[in-house]
């Protein structure tokens, strides 16, 4: 039986999706590519963004850790 890893309030945006920052937006902004791949930060719904990542996998390695830190 597999370990239930969800955690309430923690879910990463757009599957894995690359984000930026941009001056000219107060939020930041997907980059538009096709997949989860390309340069940037993964973005989890509580607000927290990893460093800025180079593949989908890795933005999702990085929110397994996130909401490993934080699971009660």
């Amino acid at each position: 039986m597999s370990k239930n890893t969800r955690v309430a309030g923690h879910e990463l945006r757009a599957e894995g999706a690359a984000y930026q920052k941009s001056a000219f937006h107060r939020y930041p902004y997907r980059v538009r590519t096709i997949g989860t791949g390309g340069l940037g930060f993964g973005l989890c719904s509580c607000g927290a963004r990893s460093g800025v990542l180079n593949s989908g996998n890795l933005r999702k390695a990085w929110h397994r850790n996130h909401k490993a830190e934080v699971a009660p």
